[in-house]
């Protein structure tokens, strides 16, 4: 019987897998809220000693591993950096980020940094859900609730605030190409979300 979960210690158990799985490449990352806290030279730190180890790794196994950046994106101009050293430096296929950071949403114009960054670089971004906090007692008890209902329901807040609000459509390619190149984690819980 296989494992539910890819091994996330251990390379060599976790290409084992894959190839048991038929997976020909695992794009790896960093789950973000584990620095969404730090001020901006803690953040800096934490971020680039882990985008260096996870460069390594993934240098080691070219054909069948690749990265996401981390980023501090609660110091959106940092994060701008921090995305373009890990593409450009570190050989990274865009960034992991929240759903929010620390309750605010991605579309507030503070961010537009990053995202103009984003653009520019063609950079893939991973949004991940960080779980639903206002929602939270109520996905109490059975069915794994938080995950089921409230992981798909942050990525859904957050991708139709991004679209509502206007953040999609600050260039001439922003919208378009980044609604087919964002790859949203949980998926979306309700259905498409129409801008007019």
């Amino acid at each position: 019987m296989q494992a539910r979960y890819m091994n996330l210690h251990n390379i060599d158990a976790r290409l084992a897998q894959m190839d048991e799985r038929g997976i020909d490449v695992s794009v790896l990352s960093f789950n973000p809220p584990n620095w969404y806290w730090a001020d901006a030279e803690l953040a800096k730190q934490v971020v680039q000693i882990g985008n260096e180890t996870l460069a390594k790794v993934c240098a080691a196994h070219p054909d069948r591993l690749a990265g996401y950046a981390a980023v501090a994106l609660q110091h959106p101009r940092l994060a701008a950096e921090q995305l373009e050293e890990g593409i450009k430096k570190f050989g990274m296929k865009g960034a992991l980020i929240g759903g929010s950071v620390n309750g605010e949403e991605l579309s507030k114009p503070k961010f537009h940094p990053f995202w103009a960054k984003a653009e520019e670089l063609q950079a893939l971004i991973f949004i991940h859900p960080q779980r639903f906090p206002i929602g939270e007692a109520r996905f109490q008890g059975k069915g794994n609730l938080l995950n089921v209902i409230g992981n798909p329901l942050e990525t859904t807040v957050a991708l139709s605030h991004l679209i509502l609000e206007g953040t999609l459509d600050k260039s001439p390619t922003f919208g378009s190409w980044r609604l087919m190149q964002e790859d949203i984690c949980h998926r979306i819980a309700a259905g498409p979300v129409r801008a007019s």
